[in-house]
């Protein structure tokens, strides 16, 4: 009996000895107060310094027997086909990380490097910027369905500069939501606008265009090409009507459905909950029908968009437009200086800017239009249509009431 008292004690001794070594060399190292940031402060991550310096294009050789130069001439009208499942390999003498690729049209495909040890599958942007996850010399390109190639572009590790199109997607809670019909009316009718709130200022600007091109792949293109021009970096949305010539809005709601296109315009409102919408001339700019029924289907819209028992099945919530504004239109109105110099386009100014995005539609410089601030189709000219936050009192931007 004597023998197991002793072994308790011995026991309990140890156990002691054990916490109060312990409660020493934790009062003798550490404070109360260093123990949770010993805890909580985790390695850092290494980030490789390269990132943030300029990257550069990069020379390469391909496994094409010929038409090799067809991806590398900046022309849209020289393409490769591919049929579905084809590849083609691409091979450095300098580390790949960046991958600029052009299609004529949607297209999926995957970027294969390092043995298959990291893949990419494309999104269906027809502009499409891939940073690899790690350098490589060799890259293969497979596509999963027969594609017009058109450009291909490679790039070292590093930041590439603002001309190359980096295209984020469409917002999910737009500044601005501006509506052209085409291609080409962006710049033309809305002038500095683009340039000035989306390349100048770094608003969320997104762009909805009420027809799609299908006929003239090229003008995707172009549409692209002039909207990275001015600053915009949230890539596009294209309606589902077809670009068709009327005279007037009677003729445009003949040759479309125009409860669809009202529908069309309350989903878009309720999508990117715009603070500002800007709309067409409701006169259609020159006439045309196209620009017509877009102002007068948005119009209806404007009186929808806000109200749940419209419209059910769009899984967007509904959405008042705080303010929108429509070109030429003769009340409340305010005139944009598009004079005023830019720093973000280096001094030029933002009417300058859209000219130069407009001259980026190389197929439609034939016609007559222009980009001007005077006359008969001002593109500083606009009027407050519909206000939730009250009229323009100091007029100095289409912002004016809005925090």
């Amino acid at each position: 009996m004597k023998r197991k008292n002793n072994i308790f004690v011995l026991i309990f001794l140890f156990v002691t000895l054990v916490i109060s070594g312990g409660y020493y060399f934790y009062n003798k190292y550490y404070s109360k107060e260093d123990l949770p940031n010993i805890m909580e402060e985790p390695e850092e991550e290494y980030k490789d310094p390269r990132l943030s310096e300029p990257n550069h294009e990069i020379e390469y050789q391909t496994n094409l027997s010929d038409n090799e130069e067809h991806l590398k001439d900046d022309d849209y009208y020289s393409t490769i086909s591919l049929d579905e499942g084809e590849s083609i390999i691409f091979t450095t003498e300098e580390n790949i990380y960046n991958v600029y690729i052009e299609t004529q049209s949607d297209s999926t495909y995957k970027i294969n490097y390092n043995d298959d040890k990291e893949s990419y599958l494309a999104t269906p942007y027809i502009h499409q910027y891939i940073t690899l996850k790690e350098e490589t010399n060799e890259i293969i390109i497979t596509f999963y369905e027969p594609t017009e190639l058109m450009e291909v572009k490679l790039y070292t590790i590093g930041t590439p500069d603002k001309t190359v199109q980096v295209w984020q997607e469409p917002y999910e809670d737009a500044d601005m939501l501006a509506l052209p019909t085409h291609g080409d009316d962006e710049h033309l009718w809305f002038g500095g606008t683009l340039p000035y709130y989306a390349g100048e200022l770094d608003k969320k600007v997104q762009l909805v265009y009420l027809t799609s091109h299908t006929t003239e792949p090229k003008r995707y293109h172009e549409i692209l090409n002039g909207l990275w021009t001015v600053g915009v970096e949230a890539y596009p949305i294209f309606g589902p009507f077809q670009d068709i010539y009327s005279s007037t809005l009677t003729q445009a709601k003949s040759q479309y459905d125009y409860e669809e296109m009202i529908k069309f315009q309350v989903e878009m409102i309720r999508r990117f909950h715009p603070e500002v919408i800007i709309a067409h001339d409701i006169e259609g700019e020159y006439g045309h029908g196209g620009h017509k029924i877009n102002t007068a289907s948005l119009i209806d819209a404007l009186e929808l968009s806000n109200d749940e028992t419209k419209y059910s099945d769009i899984t967007y919530e509904p959405w008042e437009v705080p303010k929108t504004y429509i070109h030429l239109y003769e009340e409340n109105q305010i005139d944009m200086d598009w004079n005023i110099t830019l720093d973000y386009f280096d001094g030029k100014t933002a009417l300058e800017m859209a000219e130069i995005g407009y001259s980026k539609h190389e197929s439609q410089q034939y016609a007559w239009f222009y980009v001007s601030d005077e006359g008969k189709y001002d593109c500083s000219l606009f009027g407050l249509y519909k206000s939730t936050v009250g009229p323009d009192i100091e007029k100095n931007g289409f912002f004016e009431n809005i925090n």
